[in-house]
């Protein structure tokens, strides 16, 4: 069950108030993102569901098809200037339309044992046109890697064009296991947060 509330933004006595509860999955919720500009929630379960809700009708809109052989969703964003939707599931990354179309699914780990731990759309300062349309994702070993969605030969595809350390992948002969849990894309720098709790910024590139 999703439950949404209202923030009565009253500075005394600020209260939330139950709007509505949305039913659809049937196996616990695990990620959760929102659209404000485009009032729309996307869900996923711990069984590769995904839902879109719309929260102006507060009612279903449509599920979001993953690609066969899906492993458990692991991380989804929201751009929140063109509405594109971004799922990642294992290695693969799967971006859709607003309208649930597929636009590109892609494996974007180099390792066997890697997966997409988190992501994030980099949206801009406003909602000015971009150069290009970038996306990133976290991984394991503290990799965050950007990517340029462009036109292929075979459509749409995924090019990796800068890839950063957050820490050093050996201490020793062990390979430092700890992934990436947030990221933050901003006009002049990237921010990057771990499962030990360190947060890195890195100066954002043209």
């Amino acid at each position: 069950m999703i439950t949404v509330w209202k923030l009565s933004l009253n500075p005394k006595h600020p209260e939330l108030n139950h709007r509505t509860s949305f039913f659809g999955h049937v196996r616990p919720v695990n990620m959760m993102a929102v659209s404000r500009s485009f009032s729309t929630l996307v869900t996923s379960s711990t069984d590769r569901v995904v839902l879109v809700w719309d929260l102006n009708r507060l009612q279903f809109i449509r599920p979001l098809t993953l690609p066969i052989g899906t492993s458990p969703v692991e991380c989804i964003a929201m751009n929140d200037v063109n509405g594109e939707i971004l799922v990642c599931h294992g290695q693969i990354v799967s971006v859709y339309t607003i309208n649930g179309e597929m636009i590109v699914s892609q494996s974007v780990c180099e390792k066997q044992d890697d997966i997409v731990m988190s992501c994030a759309f980099y949206e801009g300062v406003g909602n000015e046109w971009l150069e290009r349309d970038l996306i990133f994702t976290g991984h394991r070993r503290g990799v965050v890697k950007g990517w340029n969605k462009t036109v292929g030969r075979n459509g749409w595809e995924l090019v990796c064009i800068k890839t950063l350390q957050q820490v050093n992948q050996f201490q020793g002969d062990q390979v430092v296991q700890v992934g990436i849990t947030a990221i933050l894309p901003l006009s002049n720098a990237v921010h990057t947060a771990d499962e030990m709790g360190r947060v890195v910024s890195f100066l954002f590139f043209s």
